[in-house]
């Protein structure tokens, strides 16, 4: 919980300098949409995992703050899918996972080409709903690798994380092109070790991380 604090703290002392940044000087600063697809994964050794796609968007602001550095703040929703791999009469099944939310992002920008072409890093908050199955008549199987843990236990993983952000920003004034990739700071499965579910000896580990391919469009 303390690292999750720390971020969101970081996070609102980061904007609060981003919108004092737009006043009173003539640096660039913009605001816009941001949509893009994503590529979502879970590292862990406790559950058969495939990677799946997903969908991301929001409301970014981008500004000037000191010599080559920028900074962008954004409010980002987010709809990912994997494959967490489930048995179906002893057989070995994929089902498709779901995974909602928001994000809140403070990224530092070191820009090779000024107002063109940057490297971006910086803290991101995520808070997520359930992880629930896409189709609700999978939820009563069970999991791979176990003898009891059903799909519907993983529900209750950790709604709040925080993750780490780096990326590469280029392109147009009001259309940028990006790639980024995300890793969660946080046990994305920690919370199930706070249940009486079957559960791997060392306990659930796993670290929630996709990569993004999207474009800002600034007004």
């Amino acid at each position: 919980m303390r690292l999750k604090t720390q971020f969101l703290s970081l996070i609102i002392c980061g904007a609060t300098s981003l919108i004092q940044a737009q006043y009173g000087n003539d640096n660039y600063n913009v605001s816009g949409l941001f949509l893009g697809i994503t590529t979502p994964t879970l590292h862990t050794q406790d559950l058969l995992i495939k990677s799946g796609k997903g969908l991301t968007g929001g409301y970014v602001s981008r500004g000037e703050i000191y010599n080559n550095f920028d900074m962008e703040y954004g409010v980002i929703f987010f709809q990912n899918e994997l494959m967490v791999q489930g048995q179906e009469n002893n057989t070995p099944k994929d089902v498709t996972m779901e995974l909602s939310g928001a994000q809140i992002k403070l990224l530092l920008g070191y820009n090779i080409i000024r107002r063109h072409l940057s490297i971006d890093m910086g803290p991101v908050l995520s808070v997520n709903s359930p992880w629930k199955a896409q189709q609700k008549e999978q939820e009563s199987l069970v999991i791979g690798g176990y003898q009891g843990l059903k799909i519907e236990d993983l529900s209750s993983v950790s709604p709040v994380h925080g993750h780490l952000s780096v990326g590469l920003t280029g392109g147009f004034e009001h259309l940028r092109l990006s790639a980024q990739y995300q890793y969660g700071l946080t046990n994305f499965l920690g919370r199930l070790n706070k249940t009486n579910l079957e559960r791997p000896s060392g306990g659930f580990s796993g670290q929630l991380a996709w990569t993004t391919l999207g474009a800002y469009f600034y007004f």
